[in-house]
């Protein structure tokens, strides 16, 4: 069956699984090789493979399987069952659905199950070895292994031979499954206890396998600092193996710790990316979502340092959202004035608050960008402050007018450089006419210092003036 066909039979398998409800007939008229049972049963979709069966899907194959009271007729199928093809590809969920439809749980259909034979007389056994891979990956050979060892804990016996004279390590490509089989060979020589002898010696070979693969796995990812997806369901996948194992509890313990605390931080990354992607955000609400997952990672066992990370994104995520209502607020002033300095003087600590947790690059410069706006519109409508008390000390009238008037013009020339950057959007009407009372008040500064250099000339005059009448007097009385 090539590739094409074989995307057809899945396809029309999927449809009767979603309630495409199809005779043994109707569907064997479109596929003359293959029923939809088999196929889910090679594709290893055991949910799939569930609901044929309850639909009374793949009942053709009961008399074939199960037979009559005749032990015999369970050994004149002519083809491979589904159960054979599902111990061959490694589908252990799959495998376990078919035995429990078929084979309920009593000794006569136990019995059955042990002497199931294809028309070469492979039992299940012959089947789950024939299919195991080469590999030496415990990944990627548990399905097989724990086929073999689930069907040698039921009964069934290595040593059987098929038509062709092979046993079930004779077929069997990988090293981990020889092994297997071979002890298990050597133990039947000699035990009279089968089933005894089955379940010591898989207790031996299920703590050597899964126990050592598990333990390995949790020793490389307990000083991992970043969660990967793939690394995290290959964890769990050995564990759920090593559950319907032999392995001891410490071993599960830990494991189970390792894959909560990993699930935790997994969900904590994924909260924070998220956010991350969200951002700069409207509201509060992402970011109460993203403290309830640091909740569940804390009491989950999260390192520190996840927790720190996710708590600083809080914070900042916090920060910007107030920078953005008060965003919000300044979009609303057309043209500010000495009232919205309190505006002002919010979205400067706001500004302040944002940038030293880290908030976003780009709405604090849109931010700076407002405040230099506000700053610049409410300096061009009002004046400096008076001179202090101190700074007036002593000085003239002509003295002050030109320290008032040098203030001003400071203060207005400032301001119109704000006004005037690339991105602030000052009013423009606001702009010119502070301009143009630049350029009076510079006016009158000339002008006052006019003033005041004709009085330090006037003052240095009468001050020469003093002198020589001084110095004339003195001359006088020595005469």
């Amino acid at each position: 069956m090539n590739v094409k066909d074989k995307e057809q039979n899945y396809i029309l398998t999927t449809e009767y699984a979603n309630d495409k409800i199809l005779s043994d007939r109707d569907v064997n008229e479109w596929i003359p090789r293959w029923d939809p049972l088999t196929i889910a049963t090679v594709e290893g979709h055991a949910g799939i493979v569930g609901t044929l069966l309850r639909r009374g899907f793949g009942e053709n194959w009961r008399a074939k399987i199960v037979g009559d009271d005749d032990d015999e007729s369970v050994e004149k199928i002519g083809t491979s069952t589904p159960l054979h093809r599902a111990a061959f590809n490694g589908r252990f969920h799959t495998l376990c659905e078919l035995m429990r439809h078929f084979f309920p749980e009593s000794a006569a259909t136990e019995a059955r199950l042990l002497k199931l034979k294809d028309a070469d007389g492979n039992t299940l056994l012959h089947a789950a070895a024939a299919g195991t891979p080469r590999s030496k990956r415990a990944d990627v050979v548990g399905p097989w292994i724990k086929i073999m060892e689930i069907l040698i804990h039921a009964g069934c016996d290595p040593t059987q031979r098929n038509r062709h004279g092979n046993r079930p390590r004779a077929l069997c490509a990988n090293e981990s499954g020889q092994s297997l089989l071979r002890r298990c060979e050597d133990q039947l020589r000699q035990s009279s206890n089968r089933r005894r002898m089955c379940a010591g010696l898989l207790s031996v070979s299920k703590n050597s396998d899964d126990g050592s693969a598990l333990t390995s796995m949790c020793a490389d990812m307990e000083d991992v600092s970043t969660t990967d997806t793939n690394q995290l369901q290959s964890l769990e996948s050995l564990l759920n193996a090593a559950r319907r194992s032999f392995v001891p509890p410490a071993i599960l313990s830990r494991a189970e710790a390792i894959v909560r605390v990993l699930r935790c931080k997994l969900d904590l990354e994924r909260s924070m990316a998220q956010l991350n992607a969200a951002r700069p955000c409207d509201t509060n609400a992402p970011a109460l979502e993203l403290s309830e997952a640091v909740r569940l990672a804390a009491s989950g066992g999260v390192d520190q340092a996840s927790i720190l990370r996710a708590n600083d994104l809080i914070q900042a995520t916090l920060a910007e959202v107030k920078l953005q209502q008060g965003l919000n607020v300044c979009a609303e002033i057309a043209l500010a004035d000495a009232s919205h300095a309190v505006v002002r003087d919010a979205l400067e600590r706001n500004i302040a608050s944002c940038a030293s947790v880290g908030g976003d690059e780009e709405l604090l410069m849109r931010a700076s960008l407002v405040l230099s706006k506000l700053s610049a519109e409410i300096a061009l409508q009002t004046v400096p402050p008076e001179p202090s008390a101190t700074e007036t000390a002593g000085l003239v009238d002509t003295q002050l007018a030109v320290l008032r008037l040098t203030r001003q013009v400071q203060h207005l020339t400032d301001a119109l450089t704000t006004a005037s950057k690339e991105g602030v959007g000052a009013d423009p009407d606001l702009v010119s006419r502070s301009r143009s009372k630049l350029k009076k008040l510079r006016s009158k500064l000339e002008d006052a210092n006019r003033a005041e250099e004709v009085r330090q000339e006037e003052a240095e005059k009468a001050r020469l003036k003093a002198m020589k009448k001084k110095k004339k007097k003195g001359g006088k009385k020595k005469k």
